[in-house]
């Protein structure tokens, strides 16, 4: 059980996830590490630059979050629980929480046993969501991506999100760099099919830009 979750509940919230290979458990592991150096340092969660940073050491009841840009959610340590209407769903380390914009999330975080809670979050803006429509949605068929609410996160993803965040903990990078960062970890989300979530609910005439190009 977990936080009075039924055994139900727990089976539907993990099908279909996958186990952690060697590399990705480093990844994480790093990710870990590099996160509660800035939380130790700041003494506070806060944003890492252009990155949010999630810390709790006590269980999070479910509240409502509302989210006017789209982006991802990945869990580092302990375990999201999101309330999808019909049943609960669990995000252990290493998966991500995908949602678009104008979503309203009923979230909650539970801790590590005897440890932490611990997440990042990377939103798109409508801009960059536009560049790379232009540059990609050809390329990857953006259009038929399905859209996809939770997914391991490819290994890539992990490398590239564990860079970014030791370059802003480091204060090496200028907004043109952020950018560039961002538009990276979109396209490996594309190139392994989740981005779908990305570019839904983006106003009435967002699959009409991408079956543009």
């Amino acid at each position: 059980r977990f936080d009075g979750l039924s055994s139900i509940h727990i089976l539907c919230a993990f099908e279909g996830l996958a186990m952690l290979t060697v590399t990705e458990n480093f990844w994480i592991n790093k990710l870990a590490q590099q996160l509660r150096n800035h939380v130790h340092q700041t003494g506070e969660t806060r944003l890492l630059q252009n990155i949010g940073v999630f810390h709790c050491v006590h269980p999070q009841a479910l509240r409502s979050v509302p989210l006017h840009q789209p982006g991802f959610v990945l869990v580092v340590t302990g375990t999201k629980r999101v309330d999808d209407g019909n049943r609960e769903i669990l995000y252990p380390p290493g998966h991500l929480l995908l949602f678009p914009a104008g979503a309203n999330l009923h979230t909650g975080n539970i801790p590590a046993p005897d440890s932490d809670y611990l997440a990042v979050a990377v939103t798109f803006a409508p801009d960059l969501l536009e560049h790379f429509v232009a540059a990609y949605a050809s390329k990857l068929e953006l259009w038929s991506q399905l859209p996809v609410k939770l997914a391991k996160a490819p290994e890539a993803l992990l490398h590239s999100l564990s860079q970014w965040v030791d370059a802003c903990a480091q204060k090496h990078q200028s907004p043109l760099l952020h950018n560039h960062r961002a538009q990276e970890l979109l396209l490996l989300l594309a190139q392994h099919q989740l981005a779908g979530n990305i570019f839904t609910q983006q106003g009435p005439d967002w699959s009409q830009k991408i079956c543009a190009y």
